[in-house]
């Protein structure tokens, strides 16, 4: 079984100034509502250090509940496309890529996507729990890139 989600925007901006964004992920935490930490060097098979903020919920202090995770770069193509995924449990039970891709679109606009995919037999009931938040978190990262973007 394979089931995705994902989010997507069109950016009034260059491609390399939305990939520039994108790979700069010390920044995060200026702009990424859902994935407000990230330590990467992009090298293939190296860790992608995440705090996500999964489900919105906030502590007692106000701030945002954040989840820790780590994954593990599977592709980088400079300018284009970055990868990094998970087995959550043995490897036939979920495993999740999640893929972030621009495209140029001609007349300094770009499109942005980006899609986890998960496959293995505990899809199901992950997508039960979480699909709506990762769904909207997706979202959000789409459309929060395209306003720093738009904006800067």
């Amino acid at each position: 079984m394979v089931r995705s989600v994902g989010g997507s925007s069109e950016i009034d901006a260059p491609l390399e100034k939305v990939w520039a964004v994108l790979t700069d992920v010390d920044s995060y935490p200026a702009w990424n509502p859902f994935t407000v930490s990230v330590k990467t060097d992009f090298q293939l098979g190296s860790p992608v250090d995440m705090q996500v903020c999964l489900k919105g919920r906030r502590k007692r202090d106000g701030s945002r509940r954040t989840m820790h995770q780590v994954e593990y770069v599977t592709s980088y193509v400079e300018g284009s496309r970055v990868s990094w995924g998970v087995n959550v449990g043995p490897g036939w039970f979920v495993k999740a890529d999640r893929w972030q891709q621009l495209t140029d679109l001609g007349g300094g606009r770009t499109r942005y996507e980006t899609v986890d995919e998960f496959t293995g037999v505990g899809v199901g009931f992950m997508m039960l729990l979480m699909e709506k938040h990762m769904q909207r978190g997706f979202q959000e990262v789409a459309d929060a890139l395209k306003s720093r973007c738009e904006a800067t």
